[in-house]
């Protein structure tokens, strides 16, 4: 006895599984947050193979909910297991990201250049066609600020301890002025008390 015939459409859902497993996507992108400093290139990495590689691969890169970079590549694969290779490729840098952004098509990596502290945040890479993206954060410090801060502070300890010196020898030429005038005034007494025995001295004699 023969057994029953699968059923085409359980057919059809092998086949998109197969397809599907055939197509997936491996991506690799840093789990903790990538650090860099104000004025700094800073690298994003990302490292990503496919077995079966689409047609078309389309990768956008977001900052938050801007658009940094936009790219389409051409692609194929030979070999075992399938060497990537670029046939063809074409990138779009989007706003403020203009002349800062290196994109490396091969991992879809990013370099971002001269970073500024708006820079810091969440950043995804997507894999449009296969549906899939990876996010990462990106921390941006500014040494500089800490160095001005450091600075300032220093300046206002300065600051009080000058106004603490001048709290404190202000109470001491007080008291110095008030010595010397008591001085000027016993000073003046006595002369006045010794031109007085004189005088009477000279009318006895």
């Amino acid at each position: 006895m023969k057994p029953p015939p699968v059923p085409s459409l359980l057919r059809l859902c092998a086949y998109i599984l197969l397809i599907g497993f055939s197509r997936a996507l491996n991506i690799t992108v840093p789990s903790e947050p990538v650090q860099g400093n104000v004025g700094d290139s800073v690298l994003l990495p990302v490292i990503y193979s496919v077995p079966q590689p689409p047609a078309m691969l389309q990768i956008i890169w977001n900052h938050e909910n801007s658009i940094v970079l936009f790219s389409e590549m051409t692609l194929s694969g030979s070999g075992e297991p399938p060497a990537l290779k670029i046939m063809n490729e074409y990138h779009i840098v989007v706003g403020r990201y203009q002349h800062r952004v290196v994109f490396y098509p091969n991992n879809a990596s990013i370099l971002l250049r001269n970073v500024q502290l708006n820079d810091s945040g969440r950043y995804t890479v997507t894999f449009q066609e296969l549906n899939q993206s990876r996010p990462m954060v990106l921390d941006i410090d500014n040494p500089k600020s800490e160095c001005s801060d450091q600075d300032s502070t220093q300046h206002s300890h300065n600051e009080e301890e000058r106004d603490k010196g001048r709290n404190f020898i202000h109470p001491l030429v007080v008291r110095g002025l008030c010595v010397a005038i008591f001085l000027s005034v016993i000073i003046g007494l006595h002369c006045t008390w010794w031109r007085q025995v004189r005088k009477c001295r000279n009318e006895v004699l």
